[in-house]
């Protein structure tokens, strides 16, 4: 975006210059400012939203890997006491998250593209056209912008996840096979 206002910009000048000098010239933004603070006002909404997002989603990865390890403490105990490292079973229990990651970015992806497609042919949630310039929410589907946030929300959590397995490395054997009784 940013060089496309450099570029406007710099027209803008040429072109004042090379005009008679009882003329004007005003570009698109001086012309209608508040549409582009509008749309610049809405880019820094998406960048907030998908943030919180990240941090739900860590979050929620996080606790179900902690129930996960929780639930299977005598397991963990049980491996270590066969000879297993803790690198072994952090690595088991990071898989099975990841898998669960996975399964909810599939499904999360399938709502979403549903209901993109049924807003853009619908128009189920609509807009004063006085305030907002447009009488429906617009939906604008790029394929590398749908690719960066899913490939770096598993980057992201993938990452993350990799927090509650270190309470594996502190998990006793003979303690962990007697934690239910």
């Amino acid at each position: 975006y940013f060089k496309k206002y450099i570029d406007v910009a710099q027209q803008t000048t040429f072109l004042v210059k090379s005009l008679p000098m009882d003329w004007k010239a005003e570009s698109v933004f001086e012309l209608n400012p508040a549409i582009f603070d509008w749309m610049s006002m809405l880019d820094r909404n998406i960048i907030i939203f998908i943030s919180l997002l990240l941090v739900v989603a860590c979050f929620n990865l996080v606790a179900t890997l902690w129930v996960l390890i929780m639930e299977r403490i005598p397991m963990v105990g049980l491996l270590k006491a066969l000879g297993s490292s803790p690198a072994q079973i952090r690595t088991l229990f990071w898989w099975n998250g990841f898998f669960i990651l996975i399964r909810g970015i599939v499904i999360g992806n399938l709502l979403a593209a549903v209901f993109c497609w049924v807003q853009s042919q619908y128009h189920l949630i609509p807009l004063d056209p006085e305030n907002y310039y447009m009488d429906a929410v617009p939906i604008q589907f790029d394929v590398m912008t749908w690719v960066l946030v899913n490939v770096g929300t598993c980057l992201l959590v993938a990452f993350i996840m990799t927090i509650p397995t270190h309470f594996i490395k502190k998990i006793d054997p003979q303690e962990a096979i007697n934690y239910k009784n």
